[in-house]
C-alpha cells in the first residue's frame, strides 16, 4: 500500500509539472523577445525615431521605408507628435510595448530607462554616446542609434 501511495504522489506531481508548462510557455509567448534599437533618422526639417530588432535589420534597412522598423515619433516642427513615454506601440506583430522613462522633469524625464511589454518590464536601456557616428542614408538624411534596449 505504501508503494501505491507513493506511485500515485509521483504521478500526480508528474502531472502537475505537465500541465504548468504549457501555460508559463503561452504567457512567456506574449513577451517581446528579441534586443530593440531605437534609433534616430535626422531629416533636414527634424527628426524620426524608429524602433527596430537588431538581430533582424541592420541599421542600413532602418534607414530606408523597411517595414521591420517602426516609427514611435516623428518631430517635424520642433514638437514631437505624440510622447516618446508610456505611449504604446507595436513591432514585428508584437504590441503592447511601450517605453519607461526616467521620472521627473526637464531633459531627464524623456531619457528612456526600458520597455515593458504589456505592462511588464522586459528590456533594460541605455543611451548611446554621441561618439557613435551616424550612417549618412542619402538626401541630406542620417539614421544613428539612441537607445539600446536587451
Amino acid at each position: 500500500m505504501v508503494q501505491l501511495n507513493a506511485l500515485v504522489a509521483t504521478f500526480a506531481a508528474i502531472l502537475s509539472m505537465a500541465s504548468a508548462s504549457p501555460v508559463s510557455a503561452r504567457q512567456d509567448d506574449t513577451l517581446y523577445p528579441e534586443p530593440i534599437t531605437i534609433g534616430r533618422l535626422s531629416i533636414p526639417h527634424g527628426y524620426v525615431l524608429y524602433a527596430y530588432t537588431p538581430t533582424k535589420t541592420t541599421l542600413q534597412q532602418a534607414c530606408s521605408d523597411s517595414p521591420s522598423r517602426t516609427m514611435v515619433q516623428s518631430v517635424q516642427t520642433g514638437r514631437p507628435d505624440r510622447p516618446l513615454c508610456n505611449n504604446p506601440f507595436s513591432l514585428d506583430g508584437y504590441s503592447g510595448l511601450e517605453f519607461l522613462c526616467a521620472d521627473g522633469t526637464g531633459p531627464a524625464a524623456s531619457q528612456v530607462t526600458a520597455i515593458a511589454t504589456n505592462g511588464t518590464q522586459t528590456h533594460l536601456c541605455t543611451n548611446v554616446p554621441l561618439t557613435v557616428y551616424p550612417l549618412y542614408c542619402g538626401g541630406g538624411a542620417s539614421i544613428s542609434q539612441q537607445y539600446i534596449c536587451q
